[in-house]
């Protein structure tokens, strides 16, 4: 769904441990049975150099069978941060694969991965669009992280945004969200 950048607004290095493609083959196709695994050509990742590929290649798949991802610190889905300034619900609903620049919020969780260090994480990413994600015919999105509790609440009970993109699930006919107990505990602090 989306790969980090680097300053020339290409593929960081896919011997990079934070590249998602090297990521998808050690931790999920490298580990299936050689005829099990889907072939290289279908492994996909929108290219910075051509973005509009993804849409095209759906278009002519006859769409996406179903979509699955997680939910940002700040609510992004995929790399679709909250814009800034604001836009319409209509016009963020139909943005498509595209460079775009990760705010700092994300930039910091995602560095937990990399021991805190933000001066790692790149400051863009390639992304499929809300045009993309909200076009598939099922949604299925996963949040297992202690910090995704109180996103999930502003997506699933808080207004239908661009400020929280993971509202427009709640616009989708096919979409749910499965959450650890931890993640849907109540928060132990009153908040306001």
């Amino acid at each position: 769904m989306d790969e980090y950048l680097g300053d020339d607004n290409e593929w960081i290095p896919y011997d990079n441990p934070l590249s998602f493609r090297a990521y998808m083959d050690r931790e999920f196709y490298n580990l299936l049975e050689p005829g099990l695994a889907p072939p290289m050509q279908h492994r996909i990742f929108p290219d910075p150099n051509n973005p509009e590929a993804i849409a095209v290649l759906i278009d002519s798949r006859g769409g996406v069978a179903a979509c699955f991802g997680g939910i940002g610190i700040n609510g992004h889905l995929a790399f679709n941060e909250p814009p800034e300034p604001n836009i319409s619900l209509e016009k963020f609903a139909v943005s498509s694969t595209r460079i775009i620049s990760l705010s700092r919020e994300t930039r910091t969780i995602n560095s937990v991965t990399v021991g805190g260090e933000i001066s790692i994480i790149p400051e863009n990413a390639i992304t499929i669009g809300m045009k993309e994600i909200l076009g598939s015919r099922k949604l299925r999105f996963y949040c297992n992280r202690q910090w995704q509790s109180g996103v999930v609440r502003r997506a699933l009970h808080g207004p239908l945004s661009p400020a929280c993109p993971a509202s427009f699930l709640r616009l989708h006919r096919d979409a749910s969200v499965t959450v650890t107990d931890f993640v849907a505990a109540a928060p132990t602090i009153q908040l306001r």
